[in-house]
């Protein structure tokens, strides 16, 4: 059994190496679009996380919050000892955090695309909860394509729908994952389970740049917040972009993580 995530590197760039993770039901060729672009001047580092792409059949630790926290931090420690910029997206960004807040001195920059630092409150906490559990069933006992459907059917994916066929297409290239390994990652790596790290926020003494979507209101205003509780935060929005802002306006995407660099 695998004990460690599958990681590809690209690029032969010189500069900080550039570590990317990605959302749920992604996996680390996600980010392909953007490699050939930052690949130029740093090596990038692409991960699959738990349940995900190459990194399937983990032990169960590995499908847990903390458990997945210590396993990007282990494939950062053993391929950029001397440190990296860090990227995540959403699912990701709640990773990368965890992470940099774990093992601060191999963090030389944070970069946190449609991403929070934890659900506030018990009640919205156990309620977040069981609705992963049910996704969680659902993934377990339904047809796949059903829950994909549903889950690109959500308000926060509306925007996608705007340019034909991007839906179906996402759709359809998410059919490759093991719907049973993406029941153990909704339920174990849940935004209700998750640790709240708002109050340590000011602990992070590196560059961190949160990015969102202009028409994400919601995680607008986490990346707002949490860039001015970070000491060297700042928030970028980006026009025209909802949750997937390095998808649905790429190059503008581009444009807001080498302007941090």
């Amino acid at each position: 059994m695998s004990i460690r995530l599958h990681a590809a590197l690209h690029g032969d760039g010189g500069g900080v190496p550039l570590v990317m993770v990605h959302g749920f039901l992604g996996s680390g060729r996600d980010w392909l679009p953007t490699v050939d672009v930052f690949g130029r001047e740093r090596k990038c580092l692409l991960l699959d996380l738990p349940g995900h792409g190459e990194s399937i059949g983990l032990a169960d630790s590995m499908y847990r919050f903390e458990g997945a926290v210590c396993a990007v931090v282990d494939v950062i420690r053993r391929s950029c000892p001397d440190g990296c910029s860090l990227l995540g997206y959403s699912l990701g960004g709640r990773l990368a955090l965890g992470a940099a807040l774990q093992a601060p001195e191999l963090i030389h920059q944070l970069l946190l695309e449609s991403s929070a630092a934890g659900l506030e409150g018990q009640g919205k906490r156990a309620a977040r909860r069981e609705l992963d559990a049910q996704r969680a069933a659902a993934l377990r006992e339904e047809p796949f394509e059903a829950f994909l459907a549903a889950w690109y059917g959500q308000i926060l994916f509306s925007t996608l729908a705007r340019k034909r066929g991007r839906v179906s297409a996402m759709v359809k290239s998410r059919q490759d994952n093991d719907p049973l390994e993406l029941a153990r990652v909704v339920e174990g790596l849940s935004p209700g389970r998750q640790p709240v790290y708002w109050e340590d926020l000011d602990r992070l003494d590196v560059p961190v740049t949160c990015i969102a979507g202009a028409e994400d209101e919601v995680y607008v205003t986490h990346a707002r917040r949490m860039a001015a509780c970070c000491p060297r935060g700042r928030a970028i929005i980006v026009a025209g972009a909802g949750h997937v802002v390095h998808l649905e306006q790429t190059q503008a995407f581009i444009t807001a993580v080498l302007s941090t660099g």
